[in-house]
């Protein structure tokens, strides 16, 4: 988010609110102020998809990418809180890799 915010200022300079802002950020937060010094410019977004899984059938989420200028990628899957997505999402993180036998 601090390089989303980073390539954001360079895209608007004259925003003097953007600009006091991330000033503000840097003067508080001093984890903020060392990423915001390594000039990095990543590019973040935001895909909604629907992924049907066998075990628990589909799930709609966000989908936030991020990629840096060194070539890692991140992947963040999300769905709304108390939503049907999000408890399927819940119990894959419980299953995980598992496999289950119907023993009927």
């Amino acid at each position: 988010m601090v390089c989303d915010l980073r390539r954001t200022l360079d895209r608007y300079p004259a925003d003097r609110g953007l600009a006091q802002m991330c000033r503000a950020l840097r003067e508080q937060d001093d984890n903020f102020a060392r990423l915001w010094d390594t000039g990095d410019v990543a590019r973040h977004r935001t895909v909604r998809k629907t992924v049907n899984h066998p075990l628990v059938g589909p799930i709609t989420a966000d989908c936030d990418v991020l990629t840096t200028p060194d070539t890692e990628l991140y992947v963040v899957f999300t769905a709304e809180p108390g939503s049907e997505d999000a408890s399927r999402l819940d119990l894959l993180r419980v299953t995980g890799t598992q496999s289950f036998a119907r023993t009927d």
